[in-house]
């Protein structure tokens, strides 16, 4: 099984202080192998679009919790997403501690997401009172999701979470 080499506990051989590099090294190392399009594939397959913004096609393996700081998650495979280079670009490495962003595996996206007159993406106003669901806002924010290109009244939905069942049963035949 090819998918294996992503399980190996090679962190356990890197001192922690060299971590995050050497985290860094090995996926720049095996992202260009043969065996890694199995992991790039199953999320395409799942749907060609962001699993952010819907909007543009996807080309990059995102990782939802970033190598910087969570080098120990660079090879597991439920912390990938597939992503367009602009969702990508603008995340980077953010990743708020104290209010999560939005996890289009996890998360019930409509709980913390609505719609605008205008059709752009807005985080969901909290019933009886003047605030905002702070997981969507910080989410929007981050990402970007609420650039002008994707500010369109034609806009019926947003990727995230749309394919979570296809991603997730993707995601588990890799594992096996």
């Amino acid at each position: 099984r090819r998918h294996t080499r992503l399980q190996g506990d090679w962190s356990s051989d890197v001192c922690s202080s060299d971590l995050k590099a050497e985290a860094d090294r090995q996926y720049k190392r095996v992202r260009n192998h043969t065996w890694f399009r199995d992991v790039t594939e199953a999320l395409e397959k799942s749907d060609p679009n962001c699993m952010y913004c819907s909007a543009n096609e996807s080309a990059q393996v995102e990782h939802y919790h970033p190598k910087a700081d969570f080098p120990e998650l660079t090879f597991s495979y439920t912390n990938y997403l597939w992503v367009c280079g602009q969702c990508n670009q603008a995340k980077g490495d953010s990743f708020p501690t104290d209010t999560l962003l939005l996890n289009p595996f996890d998360d019930n996206i409509w709980e913390h997401l609505d719609f605008n007159s205008e059709g752009g993406l807005v985080a969901k106003s909290i019933v009886g009172t003047e605030e905002v669901d702070l997981r969507g806002k910080i989410t929007i924010s981050t990402i970007n999701l609420d650039r002008l290109k994707l500010q369109r009244k034609d806009r019926k939905s947003t990727r995230l979470n749309s394919s979570h069942l296809v991603i997730s049963y993707a995601v588990f035949c890799l594992k096996k």
